[in-house]
């Protein structure tokens, strides 16, 4: 089974970016253990589990059993293999002679050596150190610059291997990510740094780390990325206040153009109120949302929150028990068979990748292409320090306000 499903440190490496930006966190988690629900494994982390021990297999079936690749990837599920293929592609470019390849290796982690992180790939040889780190989800684009969690490992390799290899300040350390279900975007990004800079990025993480352990100088810093995978972020009083804290900040003017606050008597929000409340609005909406399921996890479990209480929910959409004896039924009573059936056309991207092997001639590529077509994206209200150029609206209307980050739908 892949590292995936093992018990995680106390200062893991998978959660570096909470506890090295909020120092008090894991006490604050330990301290308050029992107000915390029992974690429930998501859908999205169980297939995230999935898709790791198949690429350990595959893997090793190529490494140590001498499978070619193909033949590996088809002994996993088909829904996987493209997104496997991917990440066995990129972790192969360093295997053969002169490599030693380790694949979900645990590596002593170089601030509690008693603690162990599993690598999903690592290769070394005498002139470089690769690091590979597999990520199935597709929501979220992680990079592998400044990545803590890959950082941690690198640096507790080198601790582990410098007895066997010859590790000077220049030594190359490759560090990657592969993320092959991310849409728009390159599924691999690497970091390409040496032995003396990934050490001097993670002395911090270091200190940070014997300072937890020491119970000194502990701090609250809540914020979206620090708490995103948090324990206790539905009960911190630190990340509440935070929000509470947030609205008289922004609600306080911060010019002296009060032209258009005056209408029928009345204030009204300045511009520059309506924009900084847009701009803030992830980090409230997402606490108010962990607040809540929060409650409604504790309530579930038989532990409901004083003024709160578990109801029935809308009842669930009509489903066939039997679709054959449904059709069959139907035919009975009269209906023909395009009532009885509703069939589409799977859609280009489905296609493409069952043609892939097709598509790679430019004919065959070029007449599917002609079948499909792509529409525009839809104008989208943004900050002005978004990267993405502006468009000039005239007289059209703004479709939409851009709620990619909103964690309230």
């Amino acid at each position: 089974m892949s590292g995936s499903t093992n018990t995680h440190s106390k200062l893991s490496p998978s959660s570096a970016k909470q506890w090295t930006n909020c120092t008090a966190s894991i006490k604050f988690i330990a301290d308050n253990s029992r107000s915390i629900p029992a974690e429930k494994e998501s859908p999205f982390a169980a297939e995230g589990t999935q898709a790791h021990d198949y690429a350990e297999i595959a893997l090793l079936d190529v490494l140590k059993s001498g499978m070619s690749k193909e033949e590996a990837l088809d002994k996993i599920p088909e829904d996987f293999r493209p997104h496997i293929e991917v990440y066995l592609d990129e972790c192969l470019k360093f295997s053969g002679e002169g490599w030693e390849e380790m694949v979900e290796v645990k590596v002593p982690l170089f601030y509690r050596p008693s603690d162990t992180g599993t690598c999903d790939y690592m290769a070394i040889n005498d002139e470089k150190l690769v690091v590979r780190d597999l990520k199935y989800g597709m929501g979220v684009l992680v990079r592998a610059e400044g990545n803590e969690q890959l950082a941690i490992y690198g640096q507790s390799a080198v601790r582990d291997l410098e007895m066997l290899y010859d590790f000077t300040d220049e030594f190359p350390v490759s560090i990657g990510i592969i993320q092959p279900r991310y849409r728009g975007e390159d599924p691999i990004s690497t970091w390409e740094t040496t032995v003396g800079e990934l050490r001097a990025f993670t002395d911090e993480i270091g200190e940070i780390a014997e300072d937890i352990q020491a119970g000194r100088d502990l701090e609250f810093s809540p914020s979206l990325d620090t708490c995103k995978w948090c324990k206790a972020k539905g009960i911190c009083v630190a990340r509440a206040e935070q929000a509470r804290n947030l609205l008289p900040d922004l609600l306080d003017p911060i010019d002296e153009d009060t032209s258009n606050q005056e209408t029928l008597g009345a204030d009204i929000l300045s511009d520059n109120q309506l924009v900084r409340i847009y701009e803030n609005r992830t980090f409230i909406e997402k606490w108010l949302k962990d607040v809540v399921e929060h409650l409604q996890e504790r309530a579930l479990s038989g532990d409901a929150a004083e003024g709160t209480k578990v109801v029935q929910g809308r009842q669930g959409n009509t489903k066939w028990i039997d679709q054959e004896a449904a059709l069959k039924y139907m035919a009975g009573q009269g209906l023909k068979q395009n009532e009885r059936y509703k069939m589409d056309a799977i859609t280009p991207a489905a296609a493409s990748k069952l043609l892939k092997d097709k598509l790679t001639k430019t004919i065959t590529k070029n007449n599917f292409d002609k079948l499909t077509n792509r529409a525009d994206g839809k104008k989208v209200l943004a900050l002005a320090s978004d990267k993405r150029p502006a468009v000039t609206v005239g007289s059209d209307l703004l479709d939409e306000v851009d709620d990619s980050d909103s964690m309230l739908d």
